[in-house]
């Protein structure tokens, strides 16, 4: 299983949409 790939994936991710949407 790729439970931490997956979750920093996610976190990055989430952090890219985050920054998109502060910019």
């Amino acid at each position: 299983m790729q439970g931490p790939l997956t979750r920093r994936s996610l976190l990055k991710s989430f952090g890219m949409g985050l920054g998109a949407v502060a910019l």
